[in-house]
């Protein structure tokens, strides 16, 4: 009986909890039969997704006896093939929470939003969820007054939703915040750091110090954030905050190579995400000090792609 309900049930969440635009059901139906119903392979499913528009599409299965079951789920890309995949385990009484499940872990995952937060993001409503993946995707962009704002979104969704809490915090440090409002911000992250996973634990400790609302000294903050690129190595913000802790302490504590340092791990940012402004934003100053003025023109023209009219972007 979930054969086609499933696809209701994936549209109506999807288009009302998780914000986006669904193909109307009925559609894809009739387009599935067209295509020869239970002989469709992966070919016709894109070629019936193409058909209707569609940018991505989910297929799927469903294993198990009536009473307990398994839902497997994929969202793919219909021009690019990338493949997101998604499992939830329930009973016949459970399948709307299943859904949420599975639609929370494909958004996530979809977005790159690291393996050890997911546990936390699909049992937050997904309103919240959608909000925090769109401040996420800013912050990535440099659009921080937009992150900033769609964290703020997702709190006023889930006022217990940490990942947006410590979101809100790090936006508001590059959007202007008074300091009143960055410490408040800060706050309320460091309040629910234990909804936090280890990693995103040692993250907040390497932002903002472990002895809030007091001062922690730099050597510290360092420390943590080489216990964080330890055990996070492929997560961007991990390399950005060792690098950035190096780039303004480093020479203060006396670290030798601090420069050299920090470049390396913005560096290797990049290397994991291209497209991570706020590693690339310290390029420029660096490769100016380091006297590389090839490297400063390669920075300078990745700020001027980003946005030309940004008061980053040095003559």
């Amino acid at each position: 009986y979930l054969h086609q309900g499933m696809q209701d049930l994936f549209a109506i969440t999807l288009s009302t909890e998780a914000g986006l635009r669904t193909s109307d059901v009925s559609a894809v139906l009739n387009a599935w039969r067209r295509a020869g119903s239970e002989n469709v392979g992966p070919e016709e499913q894109k070629d019936i997704a193409a058909s209707l528009m569609a940018g991505q599409y989910i297929t799927g299965e469903i294993v198990g006896t009536p009473k307990t079951f398994v839902i497997r789920a994929v969202l793919q890309g219909t021009a690019s093939g990338e493949r997101t995949q998604a499992t939830a385990e329930g009973n016949a009484d459970d399948v709307s929470r299943m859904v949420d499940v599975l639609t929370a872990q494909l958004i996530s995952r979809r977005a790159g939003e690291a393996e050890e937060l997911l546990p936390a993001l699909q049992e937050t409503p997904l309103p919240a969820l959608r909000s925090y993946l769109d401040g996420r995707a800013a912050y990535r962009r440099a659009d921080f007054d937009a992150s900033r704002d769609a964290f703020r979104r997702a709190l006023e969704q889930d006022s217990t939703f940490a990942p947006a809490a410590f979101g809100l915090a790090v936006a508001s440090s590059w959007s202007g915040a008074t300091a009143a409002d960055l410490n408040a911000r800060r706050a309320r992250a460091w309040r629910l750091r234990d909804r936090l996973p280890p990693a995103d634990r040692l993250y907040m400790e390497a932002e903002f110090g472990n002895r809030s609302p007091g001062i922690t000294p730099a050597a510290e903050q360092l420390a943590a954030a080489e216990r964080l690129v330890n055990l996070a190595r492929d997560r961007p913000e991990a390399w950005y905050i060792l690098g950035d802790l190096n780039f303004h302490y480093g020479a203060m504590l006396e670290r030798p190579n601090a420069m050299n340092l920090a470049l390396a791990a913005f560096n290797r940012s990049l290397a994991l995400d291209s497209s991570f402004f706020p590693s690339a934003d310290h390029l420029q100053t660096i490769y100016y000090a380091l006297g590389d003025t090839a490297g400063v023109r390669r920075a300078t023209a990745f700020l001027v792609a980003r946005d030309s009219s940004s008061e980053r972007v040095e003559a």
